[in-house]
């Protein structure tokens, strides 16, 4: 409630545009002796009972007042209110409060607010820093809290409270950093700036941690890791992401499990992941990523492609362009298990729906050439969205492969008319001879 209020305040400062920099000072005058006077004060004095309540209200204000701004040259004043004078230091000695979560995650979720780019508004001059200096604070602030998590591995009493939330949040201002666009992040490594290695180094390393269950087990937590990876492991930045086998793994793992998140946008990005990742390998033959991806075809890639086909070809999911533009990067990396997996689906299908489901299958498989092209992409999402209404207009259910199958192997793109029929008669034979 204080930060709508807050809010609200904001949207009526701002009103009027040519009394906005005397306004703000005047509004602000209250905040600025505050947050001076707490800056003021020693740790100990700053970490007391009594203090720590006063530093929450004074972040979630502040967020609340943030979240207003929606111009450029406002948030520019906010930005040098709350910079020049220093008062980002509260900031950073709230996160690095560790004796209690509420004021770090109150500080937190302000960065998370200061450094997203809401309508454009902080877009800043070509010859501005300000948009460097932003990251560093950022940067600053996901370290500091980063490294305590994983310096601190014992059991807590309420591990989202302690751990997940404040994770959660870290990923969101990494995101919001990248994705945010005010930054040449790929500059900042050449005149050594270590702010982008930091934070990317800590944020592989918290996803590394949790359990892979947990995306679903802690909703916002899968939402905010999704949201991440997918601006992350996408063009051009994947190349700067210190990523190892180990994290690849983990990570494929982890949008496999978000594919039964509650909410449809949290499959869609961890799709998105994964076709970012697979198209990247693809693309830049001989790469880091390409290296990596073709080292571990043989177990994560066959993972990923069953997870897939079980999905696309079992469930009736909203998301089914989704998931289509990582299929087809996956059975373009391997084509042979994507046809012997399919082989075993039709075999374990009574005879009498086998000869409906290999035409189906057919039409899909052979829809296109399996050649990384928006076209091809294009033509395979219509093919799939094509399967699933024939499959819905001839009310074939299927059952999911297990290690036992039914029926001889079946060859589905040389699948004829003919062929089927002779199968059939055979399976009726044996099963009179059985009779």
């Amino acid at each position: 409630p204080r930060a709508l209020y807050y809010a609200g305040l904001a949207r009526i400062l701002f009103s009027a545009p040519d009394a906005a920099p005397p306004a703000f000072a005047a509004f602000m005058r209250p905040w600025a002796r505050l947050v001076d006077e707490l800056v003021a004060m020693p740790d100990a004095q700053l970490a007391a009972d009594h203090v720590r309540p006063g530093l929450v209200r004074v972040l979630r204000d502040l967020r609340g007042f943030l979240s207003a701004v929606s111009s450029k040259s406002n948030y520019t004043l906010f930005f040098d209110w709350m910079c020049a004078a220093q008062r980002m230091r509260l900031v950073h000695r709230c996160v690095e409060m560790r004796a209690d979560a509420t004021v770090q995650i109150a500080a937190l979720k302000f960065m998370a607010e200061f450094v997203f780019n809401r309508t454009q508004r902080l877009n800043f001059d070509v010859a501005s820093p300000n948009g460097i200096l932003i990251f560093r604070e950022a940067s600053r602030a996901m370290w500091a809290y980063g490294s305590r998590i994983l310096d601190e591995r014992g059991a807590v009493r309420d591990v989202y409270k302690e751990r997940y939330k404040g994770v959660a949040v870290c990923f969101t201002i990494l995101a919001r950093l990248v994705a945010g666009k005010y930054v040449a992040i790929g500059v900042m490594p050449l005149y050594g700036d270590t702010a982008l290695e930091r934070a990317y180094r800590v944020a592989v390393e918290l996803l590394k941690q949790f359990p892979v269950p947990d995306v679903i087990a802690y909703p916002k937590l899968g939402k905010a890791t999704t949201a991440l990876l997918e601006v992350l492991l996408a063009k051009p930045n994947i190349d700067l992401v210190p990523l190892d086998d180990a994290a690849y793994e983990h990570v494929m793992r982890v949008c496999v499990e978000a594919f039964d998140h509650a909410e449809t946008a949290v499959s869609s990005s961890a799709c998105g992941v994964i076709d970012g990742v697979l198209t990247a390998a693809i693309e830049s033959e001989g790469s880091d990523i390409a290296n990596l991806v073709r080292a571990r075809s043989a177990d994560i890639t066959t993972y990923l492609l069953r997870a897939m086909l079980n999905i696309v070809l079992f469930e009736d999911r909203p998301n089914d362009w989704s998931f289509s533009r990582p299929l087809f990067c996956l059975i373009l990396l391997d084509t042979q298990f994507a046809l012997q997996y399919t082989s075993q689906i039709v075999q374990y299908q009574p005879a009498e729906r086998r000869e409906d489901l290999i035409k189906a299958l057919k039409d899909l498989l052979s829809s296109t050439e399996f050649v990384l092209t928006t076209a091809n992409r294009d033509r395979f999402t219509q093919a799939l969205t094509q399967y699933r209404r024939e499959v819905a207009a001839k009310n074939l259910i299927l059952m999911v492969p297990t290690s036992q199958t039914l029926g001889a192997p079946v060859d589905i793109l040389a699948y004829s008319i003919e062929e089927s029929a002779s199968a059939t008669a055979q399976d009726e034979a044996e099963a009179a001879m059985v009779d």
